[in-house]
């Protein structure tokens, strides 16, 4: 069981509107930073697909908001059972 303080760092990255940071602000700026670093023009993830070569999967931003809340589920997991 993870005690009073690591419970509290669950609760800040499970509830990030609730503890003061802005999860589609900080996805945002992580995916432009790295846009930038191909020398491609500058887009933003919402002007982006992830694709095959047949068809569209998805838009670059929900790709990223399914992947960060997977990342932060398995990061929850391990320090609760920390």
């Amino acid at each position: 069981m993870a005690s009073k303080k690591l419970k509290e760092v669950i609760d800040f990255l499970q509830n990030p509107c609730d503890n003061g940071w802005d999860k589609d602000e900080l996805l945002t700026d992580y995916v432009v930073e790295i846009i930038k670093t191909t020398g491609s023009d500058l887009v933003f993830p919402d002007e982006l697909s992830v694709n095959n070569t047949e068809k569209e999967i998805m838009v670059l931003s929900d790709f990223a908001n399914q992947l960060f809340d997977k990342i932060i589920e398995g990061v929850c997991n391990i320090i609760e059972t920390a």
